[in-house]
């Protein structure tokens, strides 16, 4: 499913919206996964799955858990985080009076609020994969480094998936690298 990657007003938009969302079965939860989510390229289930015991303030690492694997591959994995990530878990633990134990998120699906964000920031589709999309993409472009954006993906092929999914991305970067 293809999304639109959105502009820096959009992301605001989406997030002042997200931010906004408190009442019924969301409990508050909208606009912390967004940024996480979009942060880290956590799929659904593993950022459901995110504790505060995964979470190392000091080294900036994050333990993410419940990863798509085949038989045999780590189902887990310790990934280094930004900086705004790490002031985003520090309060969300504290504003919710997190202990060692309490998860990060209560809710497991906030695809309804995603996408009445993207709605208010003229984007068609938005749903929980396209923040990994958006990660994915971003990463790559920035860094110009497939094998490490694949890696902080947790992708267990070396890559492969990276550039058969963002395709385009990288055939960006490879012509710029060639032109060079």
């Amino acid at each position: 499913r293809k999304v639109q990657i959105p502009t820096a007003e959009q992301l605001k938009t989406m997030r002042a919206y997200l931010y906004r969302v408190r009442q019924g079965p969301s409990k508050g939860d909208p606009g912390p996964k967004f940024d996480f989510m979009m942060l880290c390229g956590a799929r659904l289930e593993t950022a459901n799955a995110g504790m505060v015991d995964h979470y190392d303030s000091v080294n900036r690492t994050l333990l993410l858990t419940k990863l798509k694997a085949r038989a045999g591959q780590p189902t887990e994995k310790r990934v280094p985080i930004c900086d705004e990530l790490a002031e985003l878990l520090d309060r969300l633990i504290k504003a919710r009076g997190l202990k060692p134990g309490g998860k990060f998120f209560e809710t497991g699906n906030n695809n309804r609020a995603f996408h009445g964000a993207a709605q208010k920031a003229g984007i068609e589709r938005w749903f929980h994969h396209a923040c990994r999309d958006w990660f994915g993409t971003t990463t790559l472009f920035k860094t110009h480094d497939p094998i490490n954006t694949a890696d902080l993906m947790c992708h267990n092929d070396g890559g492969t998936t990276l550039l058969k999914v963002y395709r385009q991305a990288c055939a960006e970067y490879l012509q710029s690298r060639r032109s060079r």
